[in-house]
């Protein structure tokens, strides 16, 4: 099965936007740590012998869809997921460490990157890692259900914050995030089917 690849225009939008934000050492930074964040998640999903249907291309970053003939256990699951902002974070600590130029802004924006993955909101892979710690403590369901409401719950309280802070400065960066995972946690409205009479 070949990989598919989905963008959306909004990834595109994003792009454009940073790029005219800051077209220089941050952004191309931010796209290798992001690259190296999905590719290290690809490799070990792999590695346990899934396959992956479909990789999205969206504003907020990448999502994998995953194909396998029968369930990952717990551990793969957890793995996999872990696997991404891992990566971040040993490369920020590598960086931070190398006599490379701006060492400090590059270890900066991959220990940003993996320690806002480790968020336990949905999409962000903490969500997934929080969900497989309830399901194996309790049971699948209420795992499901306990990481869906703390989910929802922070991105309120992100939303929150953003909007206290772009009252003291400029910047809308929190808010734009608190709005985008708020837009994803909200329960979405099951479509009745209309009766004809």
């Amino acid at each position: 099965m070949s990989l598919k690849v989905e963008t959306s225009p909004g990834f595109f939008l994003m792009l454009a936007l940073l790029l005219y934000l800051d077209g220089g050492l941050i952004f191309w930074a931010a796209l290798s740590a992001a690259l190296l964040h999905e590719l290290s998640h690809c490799t070990v999903a792999q590695a346990f012998g899934a396959k992956i249907r479909c990789l999205r291309l969206t504003a907020a970053g990448a999502e994998m869809e995953l194909y396998q003939q029968r369930p990952l256990s717990y551990p793969a699951e957890f793995i996999i997921a872990l696997s991404g902002p891992l990566a971040n974070l040993v490369l920020a600590f590598a960086l931070a460490n190398l006599p490379v130029p701006n060492r400090f802004l590059l270890a900066g924006v991959h220990l940003s990157l993996g320690a806002f993955n480790l968020l336990p909101v949905e999409p962000l892979d903490g969500s997934q890692l929080l969900r497989i710690i309830l399901s194996v403590v309790r049971n699948p369901q209420w795992g499901q259900r306990s990481a869906k409401a703390l989910s929802l719950s922070l991105s309120v309280a992100v939303t929150a914050l953003g909007l206290m802070l772009l009252r003291r400065s400029a910047n809308p960066s929190l808010l734009v995030t608190g709005l985008w995972l708020l837009s994803r946690n909200l329960p979405k409205r099951q479509k009745t089917p209309r009766s004809h009479q």
